[in-house]
């Protein structure tokens, strides 16, 4: 296991290549407490054409919140398989990090990736209040996300982010599926 680390690291550092991933979204599933958030969210997934969807997210912070933790989990299951894998589950304090005094590298990730899809306004420094609005969260018009790394396996990858402040066990809780394959494989 150690090896495989150490090779992914120098091939992502020393050697970056870009990959073309055909993603499409499969589902989003939300859920928030009454105490933080009110009753007023919604996530959904609504098609745009043949193979591209758009994910909306919107949310209605009652309380002023600046202490947010998340708990981020990614796990994949391989097409043929059943079973989902665990791949990393990190805690974040998310007022650090959109502050800039957390720079972790999975993090960083997380918003080049939401960057990439049209969520860059979610990034600004606490407190959030009001609205929190992520409306049509689309990839590329050719629905392909280029990356530069080593190329993850095709399947399917869940994403499962949790929210919770020091009076809020559970402020906002979401899981979003998306199906991942080589480009190649697949004619839009």
């Amino acid at each position: 296991m150690r090896i495989l680390l150490c090779h992914i690291v120098i091939f992502t550092i020393l050697i970056p290549t870009t990959i073309s991933l055909l993603i499409t979204f499969k589902s989003i599933n939300c859920n928030a407490s009454n105490l933080t958030i009110n009753s007023n969210y919604s996530c959904k997934i609504r098609p745009i054409k043949r193979n591209v969807a758009a994910l909306f997210v919107l949310v209605y912070v009652s309380r002023n919140t600046s202490n947010i933790n998340v708990d981020i989990l990614l796990t994949f299951r391989q097409k043929t398989s059943l079973y989902y894998r665990t791949l990393f589950n990190v805690s974040v304090n998310l007022c650090d990090f959109m502050s800039g005094k957390d720079n972790s590298i999975i993090m960083q990730f997380v918003k080049e990736i939401l960057t990439k899809f049209g969520a860059d306004n979610l990034f600004h420094p606490c407190p959030y209040l009001g609205e929190v609005n992520a409306s049509n969260i689309t990839l590329d018009k050719d629905n392909t996300l280029k990356i530069r790394s080593f190329k993850p396996p095709d399947g399917f990858y869940r994403v499962q982010g949790r929210f919770y402040g020091p009076k809020d066990s559970n402020m906002f809780t979401i899981s979003v599926v998306v199906e991942a394959s080589d480009k190649q494989e697949k004619n839009i």
